[in-house]
């Protein structure tokens, strides 16, 4: 996952505040850990088998070659090393 601290932080806060999960401190002071409580694991049962139907909805509709194609191009653009946060040249120069 692409994520920059920024929206990490935003999005695991309504998780944190609901009990789904604890952030506690790491070894080193600048790094915390998320934890699942046992609320976020029990939610997670919920959803996972309705985020499966979902994709294979998808699947259904899209074709499975044609989707698994999508996801690989995207970890290619991943893997790439291109951030959408990043400051570069691109940003710089007003393209």
């Amino acid at each position: 996952m692409a994520m920059d601290r920024t929206t990490l932080s935003a999005n695991l806060k309504p998780l944190d505040r609901d009990g789904l999960l604890e952030m506690v401190p790491g070894e080193d002071r600048r790094v915390r850990k998320v934890v699942i409580t046992n609320a976020g694991l029990s939610r997670y049962r919920m959803a996972f088998p309705l985020w499966q139907a979902v994709q294979q909805e998808f699947e259904d509709s899209f074709g499975q070659k044609r989707a698994e194609a999508l996801r690989s191009s995207l970890r290619s653009v991943l893997q790439s090393g291109f951030s959408p946060w990043s400051e570069g040249e691109a940003a710089a120069s007003g393209e």
